[in-house]
């Protein structure tokens, strides 16, 4: 069935977990997240933005895309990964856009540091309060690494 009504639904987005959960100073992490949308997705990114709201740059690269987490048709978890960064405060934003150009935005803020006590992350902040999930990220840690568990079998 094809539908020609115009798509309304913002995609639904939130950050899982990152790897490591403590990111050390220029190290490269990787931030996981679940992307779901009604019609598709088209774009997938990370922007890193510094304590005065300013993106952070790799190079030329201020938009970092997502990737299927397994590779699979229809997976909703997905990896991006993230350039080492200096010490102090940072804003992680994955943005999902779907066909229609309707965004949703996930935040979660980040302080690399370099002493013994290691980076504190503080809580999630999402700004696409839509399609709420009753999975909890137990389960999301628990879907990521059954491809994993699949690969080494083989």
């Amino acid at each position: 069935m094809i539908d020609t009504g115009a798509d309304t639904e913002k995609p639904v987005v939130q950050i899982a977990y990152l790897q490591p959960s403590h990111p050390k100073p220029n190290a490269n992490f990787m931030a996981y997240f679940t992307a779901q949308d009604n019609l598709g997705i088209r774009d997938l990114y990370a922007v890193i933005y510094d304590e005065n709201g300013n993106p952070v740059k790799y190079g030329k690269v201020d938009k970092f895309p997502g990737e299927p987490s397994s590779g699979k048709p229809g997976d909703t978890f997905y990896i991006v990964q993230l350039p080492g960064l200096n010490e102090g405060k940072y804003k992680i934003e994955i943005v999902a856009e779907d066909f229609y150009g309707n965004k949703a935005t996930a935040t979660k803020e980040i302080t690399i540091t370099s002493t013994s006590k290691a980076a504190k992350t503080t809580t999630a902040k999402q700004t696409s309060s839509e399609g709420k999930s009753t999975c909890g990220p137990a389960a999301l840690v628990g879907l990521a690494v059954v491809p994993l568990l699949l690969r080494r079998k083989k």
